[in-house]
């Protein structure tokens, strides 16, 4: 009759209860039988099959049934007067449990379940149902996790930062889908988007004049908070505010703003060391050539912020850019060689700064010798001006190793960028790693990259015919958002054991991965006591390795998959989809099929092979967007990219 002896009707007959033991109950018996109401009709009374069964015991004058306590959670299941775990083919739903949330991001999430019942019937799908309201449902979004009882986990994708979402645990039977408790999460903040100005001034004239350079060098000062600009005050003595020496008289700074102050106004000058040599003392034409404002008594230039980074050059005292031909030269970086063949290579880079002057002509040069410079015939030119270019190079020879830098050339001279080497195809042997890190977790969890990532490891010390490289030798190229690569060459006589690591910027005091190992890890990739990771050289081939900061675990599309040139034939249609996709591969064998989304992350996503060669692609479950499959079959990789619209 006591309110806590009370079951709960779990559907079809079955009604069940839960009671918690302390541990140091464990090896008694515990006796109990089940009551309709009260003593009045409970099971033990008249004849019972539980004596006979072999599940009870005639205690005194009652029949009781009889458990012995376990150290473990346990689960009995009986019929009334009978031993029989079931009476009839009626079963009741799952019993499941909604665990913990973790590695909660910006629009990602982990979140724990357990199906500890199930309920009499095979569990056929269970998973994670969320939402941004209450008690979510199978008819909101979902991450199915396997079948049957057990723990398990699932990966939410694709949310909205900042937002609260409502998550529950469920699992389907044929009796119906039983959920879990809800449990609650905020995803974490958009963060704050950034963009830069570069505030450049030319001297040449001001020396030219008969001043000379302070000790302190050239400054930008400015009283801005008082404008009304809710920008920080730059005074002249701050370290913060000295600009770079570039060369040539041009002195430089780059300063970074958030975006809640585009549309504002900066005002600002250019200092010799301190105020009593600002340019805006005494006759100035930064006013009357349009640039600067007479602000109160105070000549400042002013600028409208702009969401995009900017350059603004200006001579002292003037607007014009320049104040004579003298300029610095270019800055140039060399991208790493692509689509390598036996006798062919894309070679490219980036010109990210034109030293004050038009960038004529850049391009690459190649030699089998250390620092090519760009001399006919191993120079190819590729365009004027800055930005990113690249090229298909020919003529090489067979299995030689090659080195290659960028250039480009202003009206000051040619500047070359960073050496990158690689090796042709054929020959003896010889392979090609493509070593690939996602910093997209590392950053979530509040870690900070110091401009670059590098890639380094104390190779030679390990007793392997391998070069050592030091982080500032090694650094990674940021190929998509927060996916850093590097592409090294070895010849067929290296096929020891590769042991490297990943660091933050462009040396061992910016941090080291070897110092953040996290579970869980598949200890076989790290080398005992060094926290270095490690592979076994591959003899020949070109191949991937693709993995997450700090962890083991390789991502898409798999540990040291070959990767070799020559597209696979497919068909994707219908694109935009609503929602499936067909995929058809007519000359696939035993085709791999993966759903990425742009950021990189690997999507769980149903693939039905309907019949050979063709496949559907459901994407009810996708948001809006674009996505890629990637396809590996025979030692190939293909991209196929599609959308889903709504």
């Amino acid at each position: 009759s006591a309110a806590a002896c009370a079951l709960t009707n779990l559907g079809n007959n079955i009604w069940g209860i839960t009671v918690t033991y302390p541990d140091t109950v464990v090896g008694r018996i515990q006796r109990y039988k089940f009551v309709n109401g009260d003593w009045g009709q409970n099971e033990g009374s008249g004849i019972s099959n539980i004596i006979t069964g072999g599940c009870g015991v005639l205690d005194g004058s009652d029949i009781n049934r009889t458990l012995t306590l376990e150290n473990q959670n346990t689960t009995v299941t009986f019929c009334w007067d009978q031993c029989e775990a079931t009476c009839s083919t009626l079963v009741a739903l799952p019993t499941v449990v909604t665990g913990a949330v973790s590695a909660i991001a910006q629009t990602t999430a982990s979140v724990a379940g357990n199906v500890t019942a199930d309920g009499g019937d095979a569990v056929s799908t269970r998973g994670i149902c969320f939402a941004t309201t209450t008690n979510p449902t199978t008819a909101n979004n979902i991450v199915a996790s396997g079948t049957g009882t057990g723990a398990f986990n699932a990966n939410l994708t694709g949310l909205t930062a900042n937002t609260l979402y409502y998550v529950r645990a469920y699992a389907t039977n044929s009796e119906g889908t039983a959920y879990g408790v809800q449990v609650q999460f905020t995803t974490l903040a958009q963060a704050i988007q950034t963009f830069t100005v570069t505030y450049r001034v030319d001297i040449t004239n001001y020396l030219a004049g008969g001043d000379t350079l302070a000790a302190g060098g050239i400054r930008i000062g400015g009283d801005f908070a008082s404008r009304g600009t809710s920008l920080p005050n730059w005074t002249p003595s701050a370290a913060a505010c000295a600009l770079t020496n570039l060369g040539n008289n041009i002195w430089g700074i780059t300063v970074t703003y958030p975006d809640t102050v585009v549309g504002r106004i900066q005002r600002y000058k250019f200092v010799n060391g301190d105020w009593g040599q600002n340019e805006g003392s005494g006759t100035s034409n930064i006013i009357t050539g349009g640039c600067g404002v007479l602000d109160g008594s105070d000549i400042n230039r002013t600028l409208t912020l702009a969401n995009q980074n900017t350059t603004v050059t200006f001579c002292w005292d003037q607007c014009e850019a320049t104040c004579s031909t003298q300029v610095a030269l270019p800055t140039v970086t060399t991208t790493a060689a692509l689509a390598i063949t036996t006798t062919t290579a894309t070679l490219g880079g980036n010109v990210t700064a034109d030293g004050g002057s038009v960038v004529t002509a850049r391009g690459v040069c190649w030699s089998t010798s250390p620092n090519p410079v760009n001399t006919l015939p191993t120079t190819l030119t590729l365009g004027a001006g800055l930005g990113v270019f690249s090229g298909n190079v020919t003529a090489l020879t067979e299995a030689t190793i090659y080195y290659v830098r960028s250039f480009a050339t202003n009206g000051n001279g040619t500047a070359y960028g960073n050496q990158v080497l690689f090796r042709t195809a054929g020959g003896s042997g010889g392979s090609t790693i493509i070593f690939r890190v996602d910093i997209a977790e590392f950053l979530a969890s509040g870690g900070i990259i110091n401009s670059i990532v590098s890639i380094a490891g104390n190779f030679d010390s390990r007793g392997g015919n391998l070069p050592d490289w030091t982080p500032s030798s090694g650094p990674m190229t940021e190929s998509s958002p927060n996916v850093w690569e590097r592409t090294e060459q070895f010849d067929g006589s290296a096929t020891d054991s590769l042991y490297w690591k990943y660091v933050q910027g462009a040396d061992w005091s910016d941090g080291d991965e070897g110092n953040e190992w996290e579970a869980p890890f598949d200890a076989s990739c790290i080398e005992e006591n060094y926290n270095n990771r490690k592979i076994l050289i591959p003899a020949s081939g070109r191949w991937l390795y693709f993995s997450q900061w700090a962890r083991c675990g390789v991502l898409s599309p798999s540990t040291l998959i070959p990767v070799k040139e020559g597209p696979i034939a497919y068909s994707l249609f219908p694109n935009p989809a609503q929602d499936k996709v067909n995929l058809v591969l007519p000359d696939a064998e035993n085709p791999t099929l993966k759903i990425v989304g742009m950021d990189g992350k690997i999507i769980n996503n149903d693939i039905v092979s309907e019949q050979a060669g063709h496949f559907t692609i459901a994407t009810t479950q996708l948001k809006p967007g674009k996505y890629m499959v990637l396809i590996v079959d025979k030692g190939k990789l293909q991209k196929a990219g599609f959308s889903v619209q709504r």
